[in-house]
């Protein structure tokens, strides 16, 4: 099962807590976690394969609005 970790800017700091919570909502999202550093969030993403992967991080993710920019790394083992 392909596994991506996608490192997360919020376009505020008040809505952190919030795209947490929609974020471990989302189908294909094993967790999601605040973090300290560059990025404001961690989320572990988990699909059947490759473009079921894909369609969470560009579609879903991207649709909560709340997300200014991402960085996806991609799990090869």
């Amino acid at each position: 099962m392909p596994k991506a970790y996608v490192l997360i800017n919020v376009k505020s700091q008040h809505r952190v807590k919030e795209t947490l919570v929609a974020l471990r909502r989302k189908k294909g999202v094993a967790s999601a976690d605040a973090i300290f550093g560059p990025y404001d969030v961690i989320a572990v993403i988990e699909g059947q394969d490759l473009e079921d992967l894909s369609n969470t991080v560009i579609g879903d993710l991207y649709d909560l609005g709340h997300i200014k920019n991402s960085t996806t790394c991609i799990a090869i083992d």
